[in-house]
């Protein structure tokens, strides 16, 4: 600013020191008058050029000043936008309270969670009847959900072993004393592993993909591998209910037991096309439906209804299809454990009379436990 002023300072003082030179000389009548007066207007003319030189350059001064203020504002701007932008505020993005997460679509969350989200569900049943049966059901289940965006995995694993016998009246001849003992009716296990791979389409429709494997021995099944494709929905969301629904197709391959085909092998041709009409000693390969429909209820905090019904239906033959319906009534006591009360309904219509009955029913209490 000071070079600035020193610059404008030298000529103004220079022209006024020619101006009283030529007034001097005006005044002496040593100059023309026509001829000198230009000269005159010319250095007016010169001086009031500095003088507006000046105050232009003031006011650019002043206008600089004021393109660079804004211009720092818009670069601090700028950049607190690019630091919001590369720092993520985990703790006022992610929803604080998921609730009861695995019930509901992934989508329902604004924003998703960005994280793993895991649930693991243990619950034990156990029932003993005495009388003209004395029978033992035990029976363990485990679930685990996992969930990473759209993603949501289901993962359900179930052990039942039954055990049922007759009390009989048996004479014991070293005692000479009779005693009641168990003839054993009934003695099986069954497998039950699923797994089920769900990817969110909107906030009610997903699309999936899974695959079940079971064994029972009592109704002489080796091993029973179904793979399915489908797609479901939600039918009814509320804070309380959720009712959902799930069509697929699939394929199912299925192998008995040495013991069905030795009791099958003992049995005439012609009898056997009456009570096994559909005997066959290889696998057994069908294209099925699988229809699914699960309902959810909260009733309270702490008590909650749950229904799950699933059909298949065999595509070729309308007649080979099989449902299972099961309802459970569980009551938290604390974070980790709840009180619950099943039961649990089956039929199979491919069941002949050498693999055990079509229709199966099972209840009572358990444990269930949660984390």
């Amino acid at each position: 600013m000071r070079a600035v002023l020193f610059c404008v300072v030298i000529p103004i003082f220079t022209m006024t020191v020619s101006l009283q030179s030529y007034a001097e000389t005006l005044s002496d009548g040593t100059l023309s008058g026509q001829s000198e007066s230009r000269k005159v207007n010319q250095h007016l003319d010169d001086l009031q050029q500095v003088i507006n030189a000046e105050q232009s350059d003031d006011d650019l001064l002043r206008e600089m000043e004021t393109r660079l203020k804004d211009l720092h504002r818009q670069v601090a701007k700028r950049l607190e936008a690019k630091i919001e932008k590369k720092v993520p505020a985990a703790a006022d993005s992610e929803p604080k309270d998921l609730g009861k997460w695995w019930l509901r679509g992934a989508m329902t969350y604004d924003p998703m969670p960005s994280g793993i989200l895991n649930r693991l569900e243990l619950s034990y049943t156990y029932k003993r009847k005495t009388g003209n049966l004395t029978m033992d059901n035990s029976m363990l289940k485990a679930a685990l959900a996992t969930r990473y965006k759209r993603f949501t995995s289901y993962l359900n694993y179930t052990f039942d072993k039954r055990n049922v016998g007759k009390p009989n009246d048996d004479y014991d001849p070293a005692t000479n004393q009779w005693v009641e003992q168990n003839s054993d009716i009934r003695d099986s296990t069954r497998h039950l592993l699923t797994e089920e791979l769900r990817f969110a389409l909107s906030k009610r429709f997903y699309t999936a993909a899974g695959f079940m494997y079971e064994e029972d021995d009592y109704v002489k099944l080796d091993r029973r591998l179904t793979g399915y494709l489908g797609v479901g929905g939600k039918a009814l969301q509320t804070d309380r209910i959720t009712l959902k629904l799930f069509a697929a197709v699939g394929h199912e391959e299925k192998d008995y037991t040495e013991q069905y085909h030795e009791l099958a092998g003992g049995i005439s041709e012609a009898i056997l096309r009456i009570v096994a009409p559909s005997y066959d000693p290889d696998t057994v390969k069908s294209d099925m439906v699988y229809l699914a429909q699960n309902f959810d209820w909260h009733i309270t905090k702490n008590l909650s209804l749950r229904e799950k019904l699933t059909c298949f239906m065999d595509l070729e033959e309308s007649d080979d299809y099989r449902w299972t319906l099961d309802l459970g009534l569980a009551l938290q006591l604390t974070k980790y454990m709840s009180l619950t009360f099943d039961y649990k309904e089956s039929m199979d219509n491919t069941r002949d009379p050498v693999m055990g009955r079509k229709r199966d029913i099972s209840m009572g209490p358990g444990v269930r436990i949660h984390f």
